[in-house]
């Protein structure tokens, strides 16, 4: 298992993971370790500060809203579309209610689903139909995903298309359709919460905006392995 699987799997600042190893850390420095039980104390209260700052509406807007823009798309204006591909991910209810607004206003003839089959599931279960609806769980990642749908164009290019993703995913999946020649309409999904952009309530932290925060975290660091690893192009 690679050092990367690893950390994907605690999660970054804002998981449940993240939270769990760093206490299990000041624990073991505060408790394990006397002489250092000073750095213990200061390391779980930095845990804590850290987690009800990510947890404040406006830190959680600040960081989402500095990702890359993503094109936005009039769904009611789309026309008819021969297919509609839809990346699992983040935001989850987001992601579903796009691709059903698509699927009542756009009519594709197939949903291509990348992703689990609980996700499956609530798509048929919403009024996708199932025998339109393709799913293959098998791509794991971002770049595995774009890698399958770039194969997939190669020996079966659909005539119109469209793509959708979260926002905050969206910035890493057109960069890598521009990387792979992919051409289709990107339509980015909405978060699954609303993050209060002005008023007291900007301070004040909740678990929808640690989620946001978390993710846009996850994207951000994302980018910057691509980047690093030239899989999509460097910042200009």
């Amino acid at each position: 298992m690679s050092w990367t699987s690893i950390a994907k799997a605690i999660g970054g600042p804002g998981s449940l993971g993240f939270l769990a190893l760093s206490c299990v850390v000041g624990c073991v420095l505060l408790y394990g370790w006397r002489k250092r039980s000073t750095v213990g104390r200061v390391w779980l209260l930095g845990t804590l500060l850290l987690y009800i700052l990510l947890g404040c509406p406006f830190v959680a807007q600040s960081i989402a809203t500095s990702l890359p823009p993503v094109p936005w798309t009039n769904v009611a204006a789309l026309g008819r579309l021969d297919e509609v591909i839809v990346l699992g991910g983040d935001n989850e209810n987001g992601r579903v209610a796009t691709t059903l607004d698509v699927w009542r206003s756009a009519k594709p003839n197939a949903v291509v689903l990348l992703g689990d089959a609980l996700l499956a599931q609530r798509l048929t279960d919403a009024g996708v139909a199932p025998a339109q609806l393709r799913h293959d769980d098998m791509p794991a990642t971002t770049r595995a995903q774009m890698q399958w749908i770039a194969a997939e164009f190669r020996t079966r290019p659909p005539t119109r298309a469209a793509l959708i993703a979260s926002r905050l995913q969206m910035p890493r999946v057109i960069e890598l359709a521009r990387s792979y020649g992919v051409h289709v309409l990107f339509l980015s999904s909405p978060l699954d919460h609303n993050v209060v952009a002005s008023g007291v309530w900007t301070a004040i932290p909740s678990y929808g905006a640690l989620e946001v925060s978390r993710d846009a975290l996850y994207e951000r660091a994302a980018l910057s392995y691509y980047r690093s690893r030239g899989w999509i192009r460097a910042e200009p």
